[in-house]
Parts: C-alpha cells; sequence; structure tokens
C-alpha cells in the first residue's frame, strides 16, 4: 500500500498543513473542503475557511509518496516544518490517533456538558422504544398493502446485466481481496 505524503499550502505558496492519504490528491483535497463547509472548528478548517472567504483555494502538493501507512514520515515532516518556522495548523504531531493534542481543562468540561444534555430520562427512551418498534397494522391496512403490491414483481426481478456489464465489472474486481477472506465461516 501506497501512502501519499503532502502539503496544503496558501494561494502564495507558504506551507501551512502537511498530511497524508491513500487516495488521490484531489479527493483528498476535497475532503478538505467537505469538512471545512461542514464541520465543526479547529484550526485547519478555520485557515481553510479564510482562504476560501477570500475566493482562494488552498493548493495541495505531494512531497513523497512511501510503503505503509506513512505515520513515521507525516511525523517526520511536521517536526522539520515546525523547526523551519513553518506555521502549520496540524493540531497533531502527526501519524495515527491525536499523540500532541492536550485536551485543555476547559474543553474537557464543555466536552461534558455536552454529553450530560444529550442524555435522556427513562420515559423518553422507553417512548423512544415503543415508536420504534412500531405498533400492529390493522387488518385493513394489511390487506389494503396486499392489494397495492399485487401483481407486481420486485423491483429487481427479471433484470439483467449485459454480457458486457458484467465483464467490466469482473475487470474491476480483479485484484480486490474479498472482504470476507480468511474469516472463519460460524457453524
Amino acid at each position: 500500500m501506497k501512502t501519499k505524503i503532502y502539503v496544503l499550502c496558501e494561494p502564495d505558496g507558504t506551507i501551512r498543513y502537511v498530511g497524508k492519504t491513500k487516495h488521490s490528491l484531489n479527493a483528498r483535497l476535497s475532503g478538505h473542503f467537505w469538512a471545512a463547509r461542514r464541520s465543526g472548528k479547529n484550526h485547519c478548517r478555520n485557515w481553510i475557511r479564510s482562504i476560501l472567504h477570500t475566493g482562494h483555494l488552498p493548493t495541495i502538493s505531494l512531497i513523497g509518496e512511501v510503503e505503509g501507512d506513512g505515520s513515521n514520515e507525516e511525523r517526520a515532516w511536521i517536526v522539520y516544518g515546525r523547526a523551519e518556522g513553518w506555521r502549520l495548523v496540524n493540531q497533531t504531531d502527526g501519524g495515527e490517533g491525536a499523540s500532541g493534542r492536550v485536551v485543555s481543562i476547559k474543553e474537557h468540561q464543555a466536552r461534558s456538558m455536552t454529553a450530560k444534555k444529550h442524555l435522556c430520562s427513562k420515559e423518553s427512551r422507553l417512548k423512544s422504544n415503543r415508536t420504534r418498534t412500531g405498533q400492529k397494522r390493522s387488518i385493513d391496512a394489511r390487506l389494503k398493502m396486499s392489494k397495492a403490491r399485487a401483481g407486481k414483481k420486485p423491483w429487481i426481478m427479471g433484470k439483467h446485466h449485459s454480457i458486457k456489464s458484467c465483464l467490466k465489472m469482473s475487470e474491476r474486481r480483479k485484484g480486490i481481496v474479498p472482504w470476507n477472506k480468511g474469516l472463519k465461516e460460524k457453524k
């Protein structure tokens, strides 16, 4: 597995973020834009929003490609960049997980309060369970639904892929390991 190490830059070329991806650089840049537009606040997303607000786009550049997950290489580039004086918006030291990210007491308390607000009372949970499990439909309702479905085939029944489509799908799947390969069958 190849991993790409990349940088996000200001429109003037100043490096502001070091990251890694297994996907294409365009896909990763789109992911950053999506997160900046729809997700919460962090230093990187705020920076991207500030660039977008000016009518410009950050640029993405490949700085290396490595075998494996690239965590060590990403960490090394972040350390190097900070030593060189890059004003990085990376929240952590890189790699997997949140190493280097220290949660302040204030932030911890805010998260705790938010979690406590979402707790439901016992009555509320019981009411929710009752609506989710559904209620028995009346005989009239079941007969009406049965008549509406009468004579209709399930949506997939009778449809087939063309030979050309089957060959394309087969070619696309070659070399991909099935998700269940190596899993033991339960008896």
